[in-house]
């Protein structure tokens, strides 16, 4: 192959390269350029979202004191379990948040990754152990506040239901992403 033929060679796959280009040049950068989430980006997300929700019900918590919802009788107890509820629930994601966040896999090898996500993972389960007695003590404590009323326990059975609902679903995307992790 001549010098002039080794030009005109390049110079026509340069041209068919700028055609390709310019026809799927959407494709091709929304395929380089987006920021693909891993197990480990998707669990700190989560974790986040859910110790700002707690958060933000501890001061939702606080505003029961005074808004007259609850009976006077056991408003007081009423608002500091919710409180108390809600601030360990957003303490313990918030942790979990920041161990997660913690997790390098470029600097740790294999092994040490699993196994922090092993310990995320079990303190994850801890944590349900723990507040879902805590959130049906307080479903307890709030039909004794309204004298076990029929449409209060109405309300209450369909907002347990949503909650589990929820909770299932959000347990089961937990354990899809640590499973990744193994």
């Amino acid at each position: 192959m001549t010098q002039e033929e080794m030009k005109a060679a390049w110079e026509s796959t340069a041209r068919r390269l700028e055609s390709l280009e310019q026809r799927y040049e959407g494709v091709i950068d929304s395929e380089l350029f987006r920021e693909r989430r891993t197990a480990l980006d998707n669990l700190a997300i989560r974790y986040k979202n859910f110790s700002r929700v707690s958060l933000i019900m501890t001061g939702v918590s606080l505003l029961y004191m005074g808004a007259g919802i609850i009976p006077e009788q056991l408003r007081v107890i009423v608002c500091i379990y919710m409180m108390f509820f809600f601030a360990l629930a957003g303490s313990i994601d918030w942790w979990l948040y920041k161990r997660v966040k913690s997790i390098n896999v470029v600097t740790m090898s294999a092994e040490e990754v699993a196994g922090e996500a092993r310990r995320c993972k079990k303190t994850h389960l801890w944590s349900i152990a723990l507040l879902l007695p805590m959130a049906l003590g307080l479903i307890w404590i709030i039909s004794m506040a309204f004298n076990f009323e029929k449409w209060t326990m109405i309300a209450i059975a369909a907002g347990f239901l949503l909650g589990v609902t929820i909770g299932i679903r959000q347990f089961i995307s937990f354990m899809a992403d640590y499973r990744l992790l193994r």
